[in-house]
């Protein structure tokens, strides 16, 4: 029978009713007795007319077909089938009960199959039952039932129920958990298939061991230490691995155990949750069990020595851990213990030992194509970008490939901060290229590791154009450089490999930190400067940590190059007349700069790191940086020859209204030994010249510039810039 009546719950109309259906009386099946059980939709009810105003009919939906959440949690839904089933009698059920952790906390008896059988019986007995039905209802959630699944051994056919009576042998069949916490999200593969791979490895490893011990006890051995990056997506890994292999599971938070405030209560909770996940093994689930441990380092930390404040507390927490993973271990029980953390080094190393978490898995930052295919994913799952206009098919290869390169460092956290910031700019913004306004909110967001570090990592947005001349040194790096990236199979082709060092040396304020900003914008490569003001620190070991903390951050930003500003007071030479910090910061430089990995190699070009440092004196830098496997290339970043300054000349003034007299050659011609700085220098002091003879002037005239000539003299001396080409031809082959 074919209806159409909105469905509202039965306890508006109606209270403590239980499997009823109240039908509109002109909807009443024709030649059906009222009670009368029927299948409406999904749900199993009896039947009862009414004379109502409206349309619409009031059904309790304890009983349900095919179980799904959609249905029982919709405020309301359509009425379109009713089918009159007929009364047929079942020798034997089989029930599948899912109970929730309160069930296991707060029950005092000893749990066992047949005493949950019979809290089951009472509410059974007085309902209408399907095969493969599924029963919700408040008298179970009281007791801690979350729901059971009801199946008949016989053969019947779709149109038939039963009832339970004392002559029905009921057969709990298994035992599942029920958890409220388990995190509805949104799972994208990208990134994860390495680890994914490796814990389903892992936890097959342990299914089969369980299965072997009945002959020979080779131990579990099953829990694992997940590591990420905050927001990388290590819950929802370890929640999509539950999903999917069908797991039981319990979860331990430090949430749970802050809310305790007396001393011991937190170790006596951590107690409760392992007897209640002994207590359910008892029961002989047919699943596996998982317990969780989230962000296992706020729960137990590495104490260290100076920290007293809740020391006690914390040491009695963590030993209870252990102990208890202890006698999981001990137990043979097919138990997997997965955690997750933001850093391996947080977490107290007491558990991490052989019987504890001995497994540990890294999530690493997404690469490039990773990156580009989790952002397809996110536009096409999208409806606003979808929907916004025609022409975004045409952009959407371009969008996401431009994201993609400019994300470097981005977990998935960060991509979705950008995609919701991406979407409220396109609803209050009109007629607005997709393409500009990503690059914008590209600018706006800064991925969450850079945030509260003390090292600032940046997209520079200036190539090689706004240097003026130097070519012969732009055509270097981009062989060096550029060429590796561009053109990396013709780059190994030759046998060549990327440089993991460069040094630039030459006089003050000839665009060495300009050339190294340009370069990192022309590769496409993060950039991190860093200067020895912001390395040094009173306190012993912070600086050689600093360093060290510059090259982790740069891995996560990869491709990414680290900028080393005045090299020579950061390190200096061991020659005895450097100071001992200098020595000490020296060293940890030398083992990153050897740890550093040629990557192009592998075709990892999105995991290069390039260390570029500059110097203005490089013979106070030590011989072991200037080796090849370090710094590879020295390159001489000269005083600007004549070609060089017109360019700049040209370059600077262009924005300036210049006189018809004023000759760019004659000024070139004037400042012979003059560093790029102090030509810029020259054309401001020109401008600022005619504006203090009339602020109304139009033009900057030749006898400007040749106040400006006059009034500045050259920083550099023929002598200083000797020194450079000295030092080029003899350590310079």
């Amino acid at each position: 029978m074919n209806i159409n009546l909105p469905i509202r719950h039965i306890n508006i109309f109606e209270k403590h009713s239980k499997q009823k259906c109240i039908l509109p009386q002109k909807s009443f099946p024709i030649n059906v007795l009222p009670g009368s059980v029927a299948k409406c939709n999904e749900f199993i009810c009896q039947i009862y007319s009414k004379n109502f105003i409206s349309d619409i009919c009031y059904m309790d939906d304890c009983c349900i077909e095919y179980y799904n959440n959609s249905l029982l949690h919709e405020n309301s839904k359509v009425l379109t089938k009713l089918v009159i089933l007929k009364k047929r009698q079942a020798s034997a059920i089989n029930l599948i009960i899912e109970i929730t952790e309160n069930f296991l906390l707060n029950c005092s008896e000893k749990i066992t199959n047949e005493y949950i059988k019979n809290i089951t019986l009472p509410v059974l007995w007085s309902l209408k039952l399907v095969s493969h039905c599924t029963i919700r209802t408040s008298k179970l959630k009281n007791i801690g039932i979350q729901s059971i699944e009801v199946s008949s051994n016989q053969e019947h056919n779709q149109d038939v129920y039963f009832v339970i009576t004392e002559m029905t042998n009921l057969n709990v069949l298994d035992i599942r958990l029920k958890n409220i916490l388990l995190k509805e999200v949104n799972y994208y593969s990208h990134g994860f298939q390495t680890v994914d791979e490796a814990l389903q490895n892992i936890f097959n490893m342990s299914m089969k061991t369980a299965e072997m011990k009945s002959k020979r006890y080779l131990g579990p051995s099953a829990n694992v230490l997940i590591s990420g990056p905050s927001g990388c997506g290590k819950s929802c890994l370890v929640f999509e691995f539950i999903k999917k292999n069908n797991c039981n599971y319990f979860i331990i938070t430090n949430n749970l155990l802050q809310r305790q405030q007396y001393p011991g209560q937190a170790e006596y909770t951590i107690r409760g949750i392992f007897e209640a996940v002994n207590k359910f093994i008892s029961l002989k689930p047919k699943l596996p069990t998982i317990i969780c441990f989230e962000n296992i380092q706020l729960l137990c930390p590495v104490i260290k020595r100076s920290s007293t404040n809740d020391a006690t507390g914390l040491m009695r927490i963590i030993g209870e851990v252990a102990y208890q993973l202890d006698e999981v271990f001990r137990s043979k029980n097919e138990i997997l213990c997965v955690a997750t953390t933001p850093s391996l080094e947080e977490v107290n190393p007491i558990l991490r030992c052989a019987g504890r978490f001995q497994h540990e898995l890294s999530i690493k930052m997404l690469t490039k194509k990773e990156r580009y295919h989790l952002i397809e994913s996110f536009i096409k799952h999208s409806k606003l970008l979808q929907n916004l206009n025609k022409v975004f098919l045409k952009e959407f290869e371009c969008l996401c490939e431009t994201i993609a390169k400019c994300t470097q460092g981005f977990v998935i956290a960060d991509i979705i901060k950008f995609f919701k910031k991406f979407e409220k700019c396109l609803i209050y913004t009109d007629n607005v290229e997709m393409l500009a306004m990503a690059k914008k909110c590209l600018m706006e967001v800064k991925p969450a590791s850079t945030i509260n570090a003390d090292i600032s990592v940046i997209k520079s947005n200036q190539g090689f154009n706004v240097v003026g001349g130097m070519n012969d040194l732009k055509r270097l790096l981009e062989v060096t450089i550029l060429a590796a990236f561009q053109q990396h199979k013709i780059f190994h082709k030759f046998g060549l490999h990327l440089p993991k060092g460069i040094l630039l040396y030459g006089p003050p304020g000839c665009a060495k930190t300009t050339f190294a900003k340009c370069l990192a914008h022309e590769a496409n490569m993060s950039f991190i400067a860093v200067s020895s003001a912001e390395v040094y620190s009173p306190y012993v070991g912070c600086a050689e940590k600093f360093i060290s903390k510059i090259f982790d951050i740069a891995r996560k930003h990869s491709p990414c190059l680290i900028f080393l500003d005045e090299i020579d007071s950061l390190v200096g030479r061991r020659d005895g007349s450097s100071a001992d910090v200098q020595t000490r910061i020296l060293s940890t430089l030398l083992t990153e700069l050897d740890g550093i990995i040629d990557n192009l190699k592998n075709g990892f070009k999105d995991k290069q790191i390039l260390v570029i440092a500059a110097t203005n004196r490089p013979e106070m830098v030590d011989g072991a940086l200037m080796r090849p496997g370090r710094f590879d290339k020295l390159i001489h970043v000269p005083a600007p020859d004549y070609e060089s300054r017109i360019s700049i000349l040209k370059l600077r003034t262009k924005n300036m209204p210049l006189a018809a007299d004023v000759s760019l050659d004659n000024i070139a011609i004037n400042t012979n030994n003059f560093s790029g700085a102090d030509i810029c220098n020259i054309c401001n002091e020109a401008a600022y010249k005619a504006l203090s003879r009339n602020f109304n002037t139009d033009e900057i005239t030749d006898d400007d510039f040749e106040y400006a000539l006059q009034a500045n003299q050259s920083s550099l001396s023929e002598e200083i810039i000797n020194k450079y080409y000295d030092f080029e031809s003899k350590f310079v082959k």
